[in-house]
């Protein structure tokens, strides 16, 4: 029963992640009264290598929306980044898609 309720939840988080990227990093450039509501650096993707990890799960059915969720990701990443990290995101979502 624990398995069940930890894969139900792993997916759950999986298919909120991009959401909430998105949710976030279009509100990192809001201002309240000219005051920043949110300090986000968009450049700063340390926090996708955590999230890389979740795709050497044994649970099938944690890599299948672990994959959708990179590719979610990697779509919202190309639109807003540019430079070295643009490329890096490109070489990803090639390899996601050929695992």
């Amino acid at each position: 029963m624990i398995s069940i309720l930890f894969q139900i939840s792993c997916v759950r988080l999986l298919e909120l992640v991009p959401l909430v990227y998105e949710r976030v990093s279009s509100y990192s450039s809001a201002k309240s009264c000219g005051v920043p509501t949110m300090v986000l650096d968009p450049t700063d993707i340390t926090w996708l290598f955590h999230l890389i990890n979740w795709g050497k799960s044994s649970l099938l059915v944690i890599i299948r929306h672990w994959k959708q969720c990179m590719l979610s990701l990697i779509k919202i990443l190309k639109g807003s980044l540019g430079g070295t990290v643009q490329h890096y995101i490109e070489d990803l979502g090639s390899f996601i898609s050929h695992c």
